[in-house]
């Protein structure tokens, strides 16, 4: 158990390296993705549901959205008064996001690839409550 810190290392290297091209084909750094899937399933959310989702700073989304905004794949809708603003995808922000999901199904399917369906649901879980556990605080 003492390299289990080194497998989460080299598994997350491993996908990002898996990954890599497809988001340098689609123009999109490593943190812009889950920014489009998020828009996606929250049309006209706001920056800040954004940092709050992801737990990142409002400077860091500001930053990601900037770069989809000047690749057309996000745009900025008027909010609720002048001062604020929705987001909301484009159609090749909507086009580019297909595209990155079909990339990670493929991902998902190697990384998973001889193991049960009930495996991968228990795998799954277990990120989850890893993923639950960091948020919480010592």
């Amino acid at each position: 158990m003492r390299l289990f810190n080194v497998k989460i290392f080299r598994l997350n290297n491993l996908i990002q390296n898996e990954l890599y091209p497809l988001r340098e084909s689609l123009g999109l750094s490593r943190g812009q993705p889950k920014v489009l899937r998020y828009v996606l399933e929250h049309d006209s959310c706001s920056q800040s549901d954004v940092a709050d989702a992801y737990d990142i700073t409002p400077a860091t989304v500001s930053k990601l959205i900037d770069g989809l905004i000047e690749r057309d794949m996000i745009k900025k809708v008027e909010g609720k008064d002048r001062r604020t603003f929705a987001l909301s995808l484009t159609a090749y922000g909507k086009e580019a996001y297909e595209r990155w999901q079909a990339g990670l199904d493929g991902l998902k399917d190697r990384l998973t690839s001889g193991f049960s369906d009930e495996e991968v649901e228990i795998f799954s879980d277990l990120l989850d409550r890893a993923i639950d556990n960091m948020r919480k605080k010592s």
